[in-house]
């Protein structure tokens, strides 16, 4: 028998990792594109601070890597929330795995965001937003309080 919580948290695990998977494709496969495609836009845009940023390695490489990041991150999270409806011990660790890495990913990438990427921004007169990566824990945190519950661990014993 699967408890409630679990479905809810499978579906939402399902959402999650779809949302990521596509949006981070995107993003990884935009944040060459975009700096490649500048080149053929008028001067005066060509020359905007956010084009010029998009064409900064340091930029690009954090970009891309944490696109990278959370397209593996989101397909682990697919992968663990399917076999969690499943109620199979391996998707209880996997989403619990995927949860922690997400968790620390997201410090990391804050500390990343106001250390190394702050100069970059502030070169090209932009504003940065680590604060907005805190929207990656909302999951971690639902499926933490959600998964060590007496009667949800003891489900997965079984």
């Amino acid at each position: 028998m699967r408890p409630t919580a679990v479905l809810v948290l499978g579906i939402l695990g399902i959402v999650v990792g779809v949302l990521g998977l596509c949006c981070n494709t995107f993003a990884a496969a935009g944040s060459g594109f975009l700096a490649g495609m500048s080149e053929m836009l008028p001067a005066e845009q060509r020359n905007a601070p956010e084009m010029q940023m998009l064409k900064d390695p340091t930029f690009s490489r954090y970009v891309l890597g944490s696109a990278i990041i959370y397209v593996i991150l989101s397909l682990l999270l697919l992968v663990g929330s399917i076999l969690l409806l499943q109620v199979k011990p391996i998707g209880y660790t996997l989403v619990m795995t995927t949860s922690g890495l997400m968790v620390v990913w997201t410090i990391v990438s804050i500390i990343l965001e106001m250390t190394v990427m702050a100069p970059i921004y502030q070169r090209y007169n932009q504003s940065p937003s680590p604060w907005a990566n805190l929207f990656y824990l909302i999951y971690p945190i639902i499926a933490f309080i959600v998964l060590t519950r007496p009667t949800i661990k003891e489900a997965f014993r079984e």
